[in-house]
């Protein structure tokens, strides 16, 4: 008996888990970042109401002297909300994925400093989830705009405040942004093909269930052709139109903003062709209802 009980306790042992390791962590909802030399660093942690901002020579420098003043170790891997105003390069970001522990679905947020001070950030997140989820605003997150941020075109798609529902922008990673219209946040929120089942409001005023997307983007030497096909419950016919201009609209302003965040290049990288930002190939936008 003692023997079975040493071993199952060796490994707890071993680990060195416990009630007061774990209650020397903060957990972080959301962190701010701001600068470069020094970064200026705010973190808000679940259950709490205050933020503690610090400054550093880099994030971990940052860090530990947040560290101190929470009085443990701050985990990053349970944050839900990165933000950024601009002037943090995407290589600190990149950092806070692959040494900082930050989850590659934590969402970036274009945003001040003072926004952590002055929103809840639980509220925020929520309102990203839910929209995302109902089709409403185009999917977003630190993985995907870390590769966006590498390609030719060095710009991803993020959300940033907004009146009412987060407005959508075009953030290159010099920090300029391009905000897009709602009729091209809808067409985008379409084109980066929403997860599940949801909702869509025909001009008519009906009502048409999405149950599945799908995006083809194919290139040749001539144009680009980026194929949406929606699949619906009942006769979504009456979407296409609609679909059509709301997609339209999204690709033409991306195009003028000189970004790729529908997978242009990698298209035209399996066609053995480059993509030029400064001379973007004719897109053909077409929108299939099934």
């Amino acid at each position: 008996m003692k023997r079975l009980l040493t071993t199952l306790l060796l490994p707890l042992l071993l680990t060195g888990c416990s009630t007061e390791s774990l209650a020397d962590r903060a957990y972080t909802q959301a962190v701010a970042l701001h600068g470069t030399a020094p970064v200026r660093v705010t973190v808000r942690c679940f259950d709490e109401t205050d933020c503690r901002t610090s400054t550093g020579t880099d994030v971990p420098a940052a860090l530990r002297e947040t560290a101190a003043l929470a009085g443990g170790e701050v985990f990053l891997g349970h944050t839900e909300l990165l933000c950024t105003d601009g002037t943090v390069p995407p290589a600190t970001l990149r950092a806070m994925l692959d040494e900082e522990g930050v989850s590659p679905a934590c969402r970036v947020f274009y945003a001040p400093p003072p926004f952590l001070a002055r929103d809840e950030a639980a509220t925020t997140v929520h309102t990203l989830r839910m929209a995302e989820q109902s089709g409403l605003l185009p999917t977003a997150d630190l993985a995907s705009a870390l590769d966006e941020w590498c390609g030719v075109c060095r710009t991803a798609l993020v959300p940033g405040q907004g009146d009412g529902l987060p407005a959508i922008v075009l953030l290159r990673d010099d920090g300029r942004t391009t905000r897009l219209t709602d009729e091209a946040v809808q067409g985008m929120a379409l084109l980066r093909v929403p997860r599940g089942r949801f909702q869509m409001r025909a001009p008519d005023g009906e009502n048409v269930t999405v149950t599945r997307v799908r995006r083809h983007v194919r290139a040749s030497a001539d144009d680009v052709s980026l194929t949406l096909t929606l699949h619906t419950e009942g006769d979504g016919a009456v979407l296409r139109p609609y679909v059509q201009t709301l997609c339209e609209t999204a690709v033409a302003e991306m195009c003028v903003a000189r970004a790729d965040v529908l997978g242009l290049e990698a298209a035209m990288a399996r066609a053995d062709l480059p993509l030029d930002p400064e001379a973007f190939p004719p897109v053909n936008v077409i929108v299939e209802v099934k």
